[in-house]
């Protein structure tokens, strides 16, 4: 399944350039996601319902954070609870007040980074898209301080900016990893172009779709017997059970998601599944996620 170091590992901050959507701040969010380690983490928000978010986190089970705290700028949420599943009482929604300057959000980001459960073993920062409210001058100044916050506590940052926007290129050289998606929605859904943003972030928006894309990007030279795929992606003790309860979801869930994108072949006897070109396009996602993460 490889062995590459997650974002947290590595201790890079990443630029995420792609429009804005629940798949795409979902996966921003996975990206934080450290197999084994107890992330606490802070999501700087703007204009969104930060409950949403928060929502959609725990219904696409995504919320795998020790701790967790939103700052949410522009919110009339005074003080809602966050629950978070699989860690301790979570962190509260903080709702900023919309003529906020860009040193109270970086003291802000600060506060909640050091308020975070003291049982967490990483700390990481996720920074939702907020050109509507920063020229590309001040949205600069904001990602400098952020990411000066953000290192000076050890911790991880993840950006999200819109491709196209004017901010877009003085930004790259500013960050450790860019992954710049670019949006082509005009064309046909699946086709051997590049894969759209949409296209990309549906084939990577779960855990089991993502360890079958991992196993068979390291198999690409040939097709792959699901039943061998079942296999290998059953838990390492799993009987018999468990990977027969796995080829099912295969056959029936992952593989025809997968095939729809048009990022693999699947066999008419549902026995073989062979990887397509385009699925080369998922695999710096895949390095930022790291081996196996929970």
């Amino acid at each position: 399944m490889g062995a590459n170091p997650s974002l947290l590992d590595r201790g890079d901050n990443a630029l995420i350039a792609a429009a804005g959507n629940d798949a795409v701040g979902s996966l921003c969010t996975d990206l934080l996601i450290g197999g084994g380690q107890a992330v606490g983490v802070v999501a700087v928000t703007a204009d969104r319902d930060p409950l949403a978010m928060v929502d959609c986190w725990r219904r696409r089970d995504r919320g795998r954070f020790h701790d967790a705290s939103l700052v949410a700028i522009g919110s009339d949420v005074r003080s809602a609870a966050a629950t978070v599943e699989g860690g301790p009482d979570p962190g509260l929604v903080r709702p900023v007040d919309d003529a906020v300057t860009i040193p109270e959000l970086v003291s802000r980001v600060e506060e909640q980074l050091r308020d975070l459960d003291e049982g967490c073993d990483r700390h990481a920062v996720f920074v939702d898209a907020m050109v509507e409210r920063y020229d590309a001058t001040s949205y600069a100044e904001l990602v400098d301080r952020l990411t000066g916050a953000v290192s000076a506590c050890e911790a991880v940052g993840v950006f999200r900016l819109p491709p196209d926007e004017t901010a877009f290129p003085a930004l790259r050289p500013r960050f450790d990893v860019v992954v710049d998606v670019r949006s082509r929605e005009s064309r046909p859904l699946g086709g051997s172009e590049s894969p759209s943003a949409g296209e990309l972030f549906e084939a990577l928006g779960t855990r089991r779709r993502r360890e079958v894309l991992r196993y068979l990007l390291a198999h690409r030279d040939e097709p792959t017997a699901i039943a061998d795929l079942a296999w290998a992606l059953a838990d390492a003790d799993g009987d018999g059970e468990a990977v027969r309860k796995r080829h099912v979801g295969l056959v029936h869930s992952d593989l025809p998601s997968l095939e729809r994108l048009g990022f693999v072949t699947v066999g008419s006897d549902r026995a073989v599944v062979d990887p397509r070109d385009r699925i080369a396009a998922v695999e710096p996602f895949l390095t930022l996620v790291g081996a196996n993460p929970t």
